[in-house]
Order: C-alpha cells, then sequence, then structure tokens
C-alpha cells in the first residue's frame, strides 16, 4: 500500500509485493556448488582448479544472460480518491464505485478464511476485489474483517480463478474497507442486486426492496430458511430459500446451491482449516454463519413468490432479516403457502 499525492490517494498493488531473493538463492546455489566441487577436485593444481572453476561461473553467467526474459507483469492497482474507487490493470481502468452514486460493499470469505472477496455492488453492476489472506499474521490484522465477512464456498470466492495475481492481502483489503466506510457511511449495509426478471432488489439500512414491496427491518416480521428440489427431464437442480412474510408482503429468496455443498450448509458444525479460523471472533462468526445458512428439506414454493438472487448474497440478506425483531406468532395464523407452516427459522 502506498499514499500518492498527499493523504487524498490510496493505492494498494494487487498480488502483493515481489520478492526474487528465492529465485536468486536458487540461482547463487546452482551456480556454487558445481565451483566448489571444481575447487575440490584432487590431482590438479590449484591454478587448473581454479580455471575450471572460473569456466563453470562465466558459462553460468553467460546462461543467464542469454536466457528468455520472462514476460513483465504490469502493474495492477486498486486506488481510492475522494471521488471515487478504481482497479487499474492491464486491460486499463475500471471504475468499482463512485462516490457520488450509491452503492453497497458486501465482504464474503471462504469457510477456512484464506480467501475473501469485496463486492461493490450499484444498481449497473458489481464489481470484485480478491483478497488473498497471507498467513495467520496477516489474518490477525485483520480479524475484524474476517468476522464481519458472510461465509461462501472456495469456488464462489475465486470467481473461478487460480491467479494469484489480482488479490490485495487481508491488511490491505481492511484498510481499503475502512477508507471506503469513512468516506460512504452506511455502505457495509448496503446492496443493489437485480432479481432473474430484472426486478431490483435493494438492501439499505434498516429497509429491504423486492421491486414495489418494502419491508421494514425495524418492524416484525417472520423468516425461514429452506433447501428445495426442481427436476427438468433428467436434471435436477438443488436451490438455497429464504421465506419472509412482513404484514401483506410475503415473497421467497431463491437460489441455486453451489454444486461443492458442504456441510456447515446444512447446519452441522463448521470444519477446522488451519490456524486463522481458530480466532475466537472468526469462530463466532463460522457458528453465526452456520445458524444463519441452516436449510431444512422442503417444498418448492409458489413461483410468483420467488425473488431469484445471486447466490453470493443469500447469506448478507439472512443477516440483515436476522437482525429484524421477530413477529409474535400466536397472534398471526400462519400462511398457506410458506415452508413449514409459516415457521421461522431455528
Amino acid at each position: 500500500m502506498q499514499k500518492a499525492r498527499g493523504q487524498d490517494i490510496v493505492q494498494m498493488r494487487l498480488g502483493g509485493p515481489r520478492d526474487d531473493r528465492s529465485a536468486w538463492r536458487s540461482i547463487l546455489t546452482a551456480i556454487a556448488l558445481p565451483t566448489a566441487a571444481a575447487l575440490a577436485l584432487p590431482g590438479l593444481t590449484l591454478v587448473v582448479r581454479a580455471g575450471i572453476a572460473l569456466a563453470i561461473v562465466t558459462l553460468a553467467l553467460g546462461g543467464l544472460a542469454l536466457r528468455p526474459r520472462p514476460k513483465r507483469q504490469p502493474k495492477r492497482w486498486v486506488t481510492i480518491d475522494l471521488a471515487r474507487v478504481t482497479r487499474r490493470d492491464e486491460n486499463g481502468e475500471t471504475e468499482l464505485a463512485s462516490f457520488g452514486s450509491p452503492f453497497g460493499l458486501t465482504i464474503l470469505a471462504d469457510q477456512g478464511r484464506t480467501r475473501a472477496l469485496l463486492a461493490f455492488t450499484a444498481r449497473e453492476r458489481t464489481r470484485y476485489v480478491r483478497v488473498r489472506i497471507r498467513g495467520v499474521e496477516d489474518a490477525a490484522r485483520a480479524r475484524e474483517l474476517l468476522a464481519r465477512a458472510s461465509t461462501v464456498t472456495e469456488a464462489d470466492v475465486l470467481l473461478g480463478a487460480s491467479d494469484e495475481g489480482d488479490a490485495i492481502s487481508a491488511a490491505e483489503a481492511a484498510r481499503l474497507v475502512e477508507l471506503v466506510a469513512a468516506r460512504a457511511p452506511g455502505v457495509l449495509d448496503r446492496c443493489f442486486l437485480t432479481d432473474a426478471h430484472g426486478t431490483q432488489v435493494t438492501l439499505d439500512g434498516d429497509e429491504l426492496r423486492l421491486g414495489e414491496r418494502v419491508v421494514d427491518l425495524r418492524a416484525p416480521l417472520e423468516w425461514r430458511g429452506f433447501m428445495f428440489h426442481e427436476s427438468m427431464g433428467q436434471m435436477t437442480t438443488i436451490y438455497q430459500a429464504t421465506w419472509l412474510r412482513q404484514a401483506a408482503t410475503e415473497a421467497v429468496l431463491v437460489s441455486p446451491l453451489p454444486t461443492e455443498v458442504t456441510s456447515w450448509m446444512v447446519g452441522r458444525a463448521p470444519r477446522q482449516v488451519g490456524e486463522i479460523t481458530g480466532d475466537t471472533l472468526v469462530q463466532r462468526a463460522l457458528v453465526r454463519d452456520m445458524r444463519l445458512m441452516h436449510s431444512a428439506p422442503d417444498l418448492p414454493p409458489p413461483r410468483d413468490q420467488r425473488v431469484a438472487i445471486e447466490r453470493l448474497f443469500m447469506l448478507p440478506l439472512r443477516r440483515a432479516l436476522d437482525r429484524a425483531p421477530r413477529v409474535a406468532r400466536t397472534s398471526v395464523p400462519p400462511s398457506l403457502t410458506a415452508p413449514g407452516q409459516g415457521m421461522g427459522a431455528a
């Protein structure tokens, strides 16, 4: 991370600082071993042995000079200034967010907290910044960030990429989130999505909008997570769903479950993955996510109640619903269309 033009612009390098020392250590070792062996040859004069050693060094250095140069990697940066957050790489500059327009910032991480994802959502599009947690020390500097993150699968957090050259460290991600939150209050409790039919789904603090329907998260409501499956021909798709109801508003958020369905998605204890998840704050976050992601099998909901969303954001929306007060169940009869006969989340 570096500052440019005073305190107003902060740049964070994607891929982290390069360290060529290990490569040079390997090269020097490869030269030193045969040179030492030449100097130790028995039965030869010192001059001859020195000549052989010099020839080895000369040939090695000549080979290094003539070897094909590796393609220079372009510099990649995430930059934050007073106006916007941008990403620059070999494809040019991409705007992640503008402080002049509403946007949300959602933090996602895999179960082992080895990788994370910063999702910048706006009405027009969603942009991502990948995060690579570089060991326990890096994780410790960003423990609040990792505890705040909603858990997704490793495949989702990687977005199909295996290259680590476009990821920032956890410490830099924590700094980026801190700066963005300071310049855009409420951004961490805001999310802009679009369902499969083009309807806007917006979480903004204490309000969840599903097109024209509005859910007040300060008022009592009911919600429940479940899963269901549907078949089309020989292909069966498993969905995760979140039923919610408040007064006359009733809807079901749905999204496909990832192929690699893991045990924590059905309410079992989270698997321990390395030292990073041993942090108490992170452990509490994983237990929280396990509870919220609990999904018992149920019947498919009516199609006219479904709101299809991207699966990365199912858990963040459940977290928002979970903060709302619950309806007193004795005062409202169960809905005939509600999964589990209108029961709230466990």
